[in-house]
Order: structure tokens, then sequence, then C-alpha cells
């Protein structure tokens, strides 16, 4: 009589065990599709925000490209800026060396020219 109740109370823990197991498995069936809808929209909002960051990164590249072509041009400008004052001084150098050439060989013609008349005088 002790086993027959043993046994039935034993059978009883194993349904109940059985029991409890599927009442678990039923719960989590029903939580996984949350689980899973809850990865899926984390993936999304993952992926998302992998492509609002890459557009960031791009827009900041572009950004950057930008203004390191804007620099490049100011710092060609400044160049080419510089190169004409560059030119002009040397221009303006190279006008005052030609004029004062031609002072001095006009000067020394002025002075040729004024010895010889100076030297027909004297000789007259």
């Amino acid at each position: 009589m002790y086993a027959l109740k043993a046994l039935r109370t034993l059978s009883t823990h194993v349904a109940l065990r059985a029991l409890n197991a599927l009442r678990t498995n039923i719960a989590l069936r029903t939580l996984r599709p949350h689980i899973a809808l809850r990865t899926l929209n984390a993936l999304r909002t993952y992926v998302a925000l992998n492509a609002l960051g890459t557009d960031i990164t791009l827009r900041t590249l572009r950004t950057d490209i930008a203004l390191r072509t804007l620099r490049t041009h100011v710092t060609l400008s400044a160049l080419n800026a510089l190169g004409t004052h560059i030119a002009l001084r040397t221009l303006n150098t190279l006008r005052t060396d030609i004029t004062l050439r031609t002072c001095v060989a006009l000067n020394t013609l002025g002075t040729d020219i004024a010895l010889r008349t100076l030297g027909t005088y004297i000789a007259l």
C-alpha cells in the first residue's frame, strides 16, 4: 500500500513536473516571438544608426575635403598674389636698373660731348 501511495505521489510529482515544463515551454514560446521582435527592432535601430553614422561620417569627410580644397585654393591664391608681388618687384627693379643704365649712359655721353666741345673750344 505504501508502495502504491508512493507510486501515485511519484506519478503526481512527475505529472506536475511535466505540466510545469509544458507551461514553461508554452511561456517561452510566447516569449520568444517578443524577444525575436525586440532583437529585430534593435537590429533595425543598429542598422539605421550605422547608416546615419556613415552619412555623418561622409558629410564630415566631404566637409573636410571641401575645407582642404578651400585651404589649398586660398594658399594658391596667396602664392599667386605673392608671385605677382615678386614679379612686380622684379619688374620695378628691372625698370629701375634700365633707367639707371640709360641715365649713366646718357651722363657718359653728355660728359663725352661736353669734353669734346670743351676740347674743340680750347683748341680754337
